[in-house]
C-alpha cells in the first residue's frame, strides 16, 4: 500500500510538471516574501542571465532591483488575497520588452490565508508595438485633419456635427462648441 501511494504519488507529481512545462507563457510561483520557489521553462529561457532563479527574490531576478517594484501587482495580491496584473517591461536586453503579469493568490488549505502566489507572464510586446503605430498613426492623422486649408468635418445621420477642424470652424463662422 505505501509503495502503490508512492507510486500514484510520482505519477500525480510527473503530470504536474508536464502540464507546468509545457505552457508557453512564463511561470512563476513565489512564497509572500517574493522568494521564487518554482519557474517553468519559459522563464528560464527568459531570464537565463540570472539562473538560477529559485531561492533568490522575484524583484532582484526579473528587474535586477534591490527592493519591490512599484507597482507591483504580485505584493497587491498577497495583500488583497486576490488576483492582480499589471503591464510591466521584460528582461533587459531581451527582445521580450512587454509582458503582461497577472498573479494569482495561493491558500493555505488548512488556515485560508495566502501563502504563496502564481505569476503568469505573457510576451505582450508585439501587441505593444502595434498599439505604439496606431497612436502614432492616429497622431499623424488627426494632425493632417486639423491642419488641412479644407474644411474637414464629420456628421451624423441627422446632419449634427461630431468632429471638425479649424478650417470647418473659419468657413462656417462659428466655433467648435457652437457647431458640436
Amino acid at each position: 500500500p505505501q509503495k502503490q501511494s508512492e507510486r500514484e504519488l510520482k505519477k500525480s507529481e510527473s503530470f504536474l510538471s508536464a502540464v507546468f512545462a509545457s505552457i508557453q507563457d512564463g511561470i512563476s510561483v513565489l512564497d509572500t516574501n517574493l522568494n521564487i520557489v518554482r519557474v517553468n521553462p519559459t522563464m528560464e529561457r527568459w531570464y537565463a542571465t540570472q539562473m538560477p532563479l529559485v531561492g533568490k527574490k522575484c524583484y532582484h531576478c526579473f528587474r535586477q532591483a534591490k527592493r519591490t517594484c512599484e507597482p507591483c501587482p504580485t505584493m497587491r495580491s498577497v495583500q488583497s488575497g486576490q488576483a492582480e496584473s499589471d503591464v510591466v517591461r521584460g528582461p533587459p536586453g531581451s527582445a521580450v520588452q512587454w509582458l503582461e503579469l497577472f498573479s494569482y493568490p495561493i491558500f493555505d488549505s488548512e488556515q485560508g490565508q495566502v501563502s504563496g502566489i502564481v505569476e503568469f507572464v505573457r510576451d505582450i510586446t508585439v501587441r505593444k508595438r502595434a498599439e505604439e503605430r496606431l497612436a502614432d498613426s492616429e497622431a499623424k492623422f488627426r494632425s493632417y485633419v486639423e491642419n488641412a486649408p479644407d474644411g474637414i468635418f464629420v456628421v451624423d445621420p441627422r446632419g449634427r456635427y461630431l468632429e471638425m477642424n479649424e478650417a470647418t470652424c473659419r468657413m462656417t463662422g462659428y466655433s467648435r462648441e457652437e457647431l458640436l
